[in-house]
């Protein structure tokens, strides 16, 4: 579990969760959770596997990039109208919060859900070619810098990030720079119904 934390505060908020009538769990992991490796991953399957010897009928949504998470390049293009990039030409696939939403709805509903639910967008999708879209669609050039993990973790340490999540968010991000997350799935597709909200 995350350092910065009380390793046994997840398993408090199981207990009183299972003390309110036994519900049905849906819990909000990474598809990083498959990789042993990846500090990350190892943070959320660690939480995932409490959940099971709790007794508790429960599904994992493991999901990949949110596409909300391009607000977090709003200050930089503001300021110096570029978007720093530590992923490279990694690809992965953003997925709009209302379709991580709809996986959830069908976990909660499903008489029969799956255990695991890997939940992506419908596109891969590099940083660059985000970026070249945000430009396209704002009618203002937005450059793209490239940067290392190492950059990365600094300027996480900088704004204030603690040493541990910084190293892991850095990590995360060489992993997805060497392809770790290069795979669709077709998850929201089936649960709404409709083809996923495109970048």
């Amino acid at each position: 579990m995350n350092r910065d934390l009380d390793p046994n505060a997840f398993r408090r908020v199981i207990e009183v969760t299972k003390a309110s009538g036994n519900p049905r769990v849906v819990f909000l992991s990474v598809l990083f959770a498959q990789y042993p490796g990846v500090s990350i991953g190892q943070m959320h399957k660690e939480k995932e596997d409490v959940l099971p010897a709790s007794g508790l009928p429960v599904s994992f949504l493991r999901v990949g990039n949110f596409m909300t998470n391009t607000f977090q390049w709003l200050e930089s293009i503001k300021r110096d109208g570029v978007v720093l990039n530590a992923f490279g030409a990694g690809k992965f696939a953003p997925v709009a919060p209302q379709g991580i939403a709809a996986v959830a709805v069908q976990a909660l509903t499903t008489p029969n859900p799956q255990e695991i639910y890997e939940v992506t967008g419908g596109e891969l999708l590099s940083l660059p070619q985000q970026v070249e879209i945000l430009s396209h669609v704002t009618g203002k050039h937005i450059g793209v810098v490239e940067i290392s993990s190492e950059q990365e973790e600094a300027s996480l340490l900088k704004a204030g990030i603690s040493p541990f999540i910084a190293s892991t968010v850095s990590q995360a991000y060489e992993e997805i720079r060497n392809g770790k997350l290069d795979f669709l799935r077709d998850t929201v597709q089936k649960a709404k119904g409709t083809a996923p909200v495109t970048y």
